[in-house]
């Protein structure tokens, strides 16, 4: 594509400072090989240090053209920095968000009467009791998934142990537990199954019973894992 004198004029200020599209740099450059007055000027743009501010160009047009140029630089490069940046944000958020849904898909369904006495049914409502009484409970959630919290007024760094009822002596599952991280979620449980739980290492306090977990406290648990 060929160009006029005056619009390769325009285009010498980007050129130079290299801000021009690839389709303006191969026009000039065209433009170039074959006008000498314009080859002229480009060697005079070049031999000037406009990185560092300094120009002997009196042409007031070309010195503004070049200022221009460096803004578009400038901004071209803060645009791709901010994609990626915002690539990076919304590539986390769906981690977060993924791994949240993830812990909520084993929530209990409709609520169930019929259970034997003693039984503690988290199907009804949560079961909030001391760390001793949890351990003599036998737990029916009729979910594939049983939530514990631990409120203790020390620091402290333990391990809940997931068992069935009838099986005392054989750990299912261990989970590690802190006053930083005091939930743990047991999954991959069968509905209709009994469960029992002991601790190790936790002090006296209050524990929390649930066979679901809302959408916040799953999104921070998440959080809390990354952190």
């Amino acid at each position: 594509m060929k160009i006029s004198c005056s619009i390769a004029e325009d285009l010498l200020p980007l050129y130079v400072d290299e801000s021009c599209s690839q389709d303006s740099k191969i026009a000039l450059e065209d433009h170039l090989a074959e006008c000498s007055s314009c080859r002229e000027k480009y060697k005079r743009m070049k031999v000037h240090d406009l990185s560092n501010g300094r120009s002997t160009i009196s042409d007031t047009r070309t010195v503004s053209m070049v200022s221009y140029a460096r803004k578009v630089r400038c901004y071209r490069r803060f645009l791709r920095v901010l994609i990626l940046v915002t690539i990076i944000i919304l590539a986390f958020l769906m981690s977060v968000l993924g791994r949240a849904f993830s812990i909520m898909q084993h929530q209990r369904t409709t609520p169930v009467t019929d259970i034997e006495e003693g039984t503690c049914n988290l199907t009804l409502s949560d079961f909030v009791c001391t760390v001793e009484e949890a351990e003599e409970l036998s737990i029916f959630t009729n979910s594939t998934q049983i939530v514990v919290t631990v409120t203790a007024g020390t620091d402290f760094s333990g391990s809940i142990i997931l068992r069935k009822t009838n099986q005392k002596n054989e750990r299912i599952m261990l989970g590690k537990i802190s006053n930083k991280y005091p939930t743990c979620v047991f999954t991959n449980l069968i509905p209709e199954s009994r469960y029992g739980i002991s601790f190790e290492g936790v002090p006296s306090g209050s524990v929390r019973l649930s066979g679901d977990v809302s959408f916040w406290r799953a999104v921070w648990m998440v959080l809390t894992d990354i952190i």
